[in-house]
């Protein structure tokens, strides 16, 4: 009886702390977008603020801080500001990881059953929201509220529970070490692109800071009014990033009619918002120089992979794995950050080009670096290896007369298997001959008499093989000395 409500106890603490998980990032994050939206609204200057309205319009901007699109009076909104997403990515990882703590669990299973019960609160969630939302000025897609929001909180989950539960240590002994190497070092591989598209954008800002200042002063007069275009550039800085990681890896990126790379540049007519004062005016000719960042990234790639290995060849693979877990990082990222906006605007990325020329940022530099700089086997095995797989016309001869260790392995294994053979035959002859024992029973009788020792010839010689002294015969010729005693 003690142990049953022991038991239901547990099960009943259990359960609590997973609704606790799954609803408070739920509520934390419907919390921040309606704090957002009630500060922007009440610090505006030509704007009214109605609560019930924030709180409405609270629901469906959940939906677009988990990259849900919405639909404006008709128009696509697709281009959602990545920085919220982070936000409730944040809220969601915190969540679980404390989840995690609160079962006390190291295993894996129950990291499984947080996930789960995470990512289906969410699902939930967004496809209520979605269906009360139908109709409305601001929607959303039930079928993508059902799934986006369940796959970026099942997503978020598991990074925070890679520390507590130890899934790398559960999926690493699945996992060949050129594997393991190659994940590390891919993930440095897209921090480091991310870090060069950050330098890129901050180093652009700061020399348009005073085009953004007048299209602040032009677009957004006051304070409230200046505050909330703040922040809604501050929530698309991520998206500005990951378009400026597209410029430097070459193939670049549109914004409307506007085209940009590093080898073209086609202009064209931008909103007033002073994110995009960032954006050049004209093409200049030392952009080509950027390519000096990637190619950075890549050789950091190759001096971390250079000492994973003693072998070129595993290396090489750890290389090509390095730029697979960047290329399908640029596809997962810029398919978050890129968007349509109304019918012709909006961030687009050709997430091929893109994920292709990161692979090839990555591959080739460290590659080469990885086989160059790293350990190589020593000039006597070199020499060995390659003496054993090309030999000369006048060593052939040599080495063929040479026993090897197969050649000699297989003479054993003949002879073995001729020995049974042999006493088969030696045995049927015996049974043939009826004058003459088997063979089994001669070898048998040549043992022992091997083993007996041989009879004496005469008694003294029977006494000094046991250690006595031999007595003397009495001969006849000399009767006094025979007398003697």
């Amino acid at each position: 009886m003690v142990r049953q409500t022991i038991a239901r106890g547990a099960r009943t603490e259990r359960i609590r702390v997973l609704l606790a998980a799954a609803i408070l990032p739920l509520a934390a994050g419907y919390a921040a977008v309606a704090a957002l939206l009630a500060v922007v609204a009440a610090l505006a200057t030509q704007a009214s603020f109605q609560p019930e309205q924030i709180l409405l319009a609270a629901a469906p901007g959940w939906l677009g801080a988990h990259q849900v699109p919405l639909t404006l009076n008709g128009r696509s909104l697709a281009m959602l500001p990545m920085g919220l997403t982070v936000l409730v990515g944040v809220l969601v990882a915190r969540a679980a990881a404390g989840a995690a703590e609160r079962l006390g669990g190291r295993r894996t299973h129950r990291a499984a059953v947080i996930v789960g019960t995470i990512a289906a609160a969410h699902a939930i969630a967004g496809v209520s929201i979605a269906i009360a939302s139908y109709g409305a000025r601001l929607s959303a897609d039930p079928l993508e509220s059902f799934f986006i929001p369940g796959l970026i909180a099942a997503a978020a989950a598991t990074i925070g529970l890679i520390r507590p539960c130890g899934l790398a240590a559960a999926v690493r002994p699945y996992l060949v070490p050129a594997a393991t190497a190659g994940i590390r070092a891919g993930m440095l591989g897209l921090v480091g692109l991310l870090t060069v598209g950050s330098v890129v954008f901050t180093v652009a800002s700061v020399l348009s800071a005073p085009q953004a200042q007048g299209l602040f002063a032009a677009g957004a007069p006051g304070f409230g009014s200046g505050l909330g275009m703040l922040l809604l550039c501050l929530a698309y800085v991520p998206n500005a990033v990951l378009a400026s990681v597209g410029f430097v890896v070459g193939p670049g990126f549109a914004f409307g009619d506007l085209r940009l790379s590093l080898y073209s540049y086609t202009a064209a007519d931008m909103p007033a918002v002073p994110l995009l004062a960032a954006l050049p005016e004209q093409p200049a000719s030392w952009w080509r120089a950027l390519v000096v960042l990637p190619l950075g990234v890549g050789m950091a790639v190759g001096m971390r992979l250079r000492t994973s290995s003693p072998s070129p060849l595993h290396r090489a693979r750890s290389v090509v794995v390095a730029g697979a877990v960047v290329g399908f990082g640029m596809v997962v990222l810029g398919a978050l950050a890129s968007g349509r906006i109304g019918a012709r605007g909006g961030l687009a990325l050709d997430l091929a080009a893109v994920s292709a020329a990161a692979f090839c940022w990555i591959v080739i530099p460290a590659g080469l670096v990885a086989h160059f700089a790293g350990e190589r086997p020593p000039k006597v095995e070199r020499r060995k290896r390659a003496g054993a797989g090309t030999s000369s016309p006048e060593t052939a001869g040599e080495h063929a007369d040479q026993p090897t260790v197969d050649g000699e392995a297989e003479q054993a294994a003949a002879v073995d298997q001729e020995q049974p053979e042999k006493q088969q035959e030696d045995r049927e002859a015996a049974e043939h001959q009826p004058g003459q024992p088997p063979a089994d029973q001669q070898q048998a009788d040549d043992r022992q008499a091997d083993d007996e020792p041989p009879e004496p010839k005469d008694a003294n010689e029977a006494q000094a093989s046991a250690g006595k002294p031999a007595e003397s015969k009495p001969t006849g010729d000399d009767p006094e000395e025979d007398a003697q005693p």
